[in-house]
């Protein structure tokens, strides 16, 4: 059995469900559920058409983000996460830290010889101290 393939979060719901969402809220909603399910890019352009609707919804900057890493864009991530803490979220700082500093890191040290605690996302809003490897999603390396 083949899989049907969508080129839209939109025609996504529209075929499955038969409706799309009208608010900011319901469209972060959407988000999290594609998020949730791995479908990074759906969430990015559910997240997107949340702050559309609301330019002030730091939680979609924030998770937005996230599946920006997911699927290895990392300039979209800091900018998400730049405009999440702009909008006064603290706990997006550490991740926009840490993905601002690879730069830095990349060219004096590799991960085998660096002896500081590396911090790997494993979750929206959650974080994991020294490196495991059981994270979901990981920062560029």
């Amino acid at each position: 059995m083949s899989r049907v393939q969508y080129n839209s979060a939109e025609a996504w719901l529209m075929t499955r469900i038969g409706a799309c969402p009208t608010t900011s809220l319901g469209w972060f909603r959407a988000g999290v559920g594609f998020y949730n399910k791995r479908e990074f890019n759906f969430a990015i352009e559910c997240f997107q058409k949340s702050i559309n609707l609301d330019p002030e919804n730091y939680n979609a900057y924030q998770i937005m983000a996230r599946a920006c890493i997911a699927v290895h864009r990392r300039d979209d991530a800091i900018a998400a996460l730049k405009q999440s803490v702009k909008l006064d979220n603290p706990s997006d700082w550490q991740l926009l830290i840490e993905l601002t500093s690879q730069d830095n890191a990349d060219s004096s040290a590799s991960p085998s010889n660096n002896n500081t605690t590396r911090t790997t996302t494993t979750a929206p809003g959650t974080a994991m101290a020294g490196g495991s490897t059981s994270s979901s999603s990981t920062i560029f390396e």
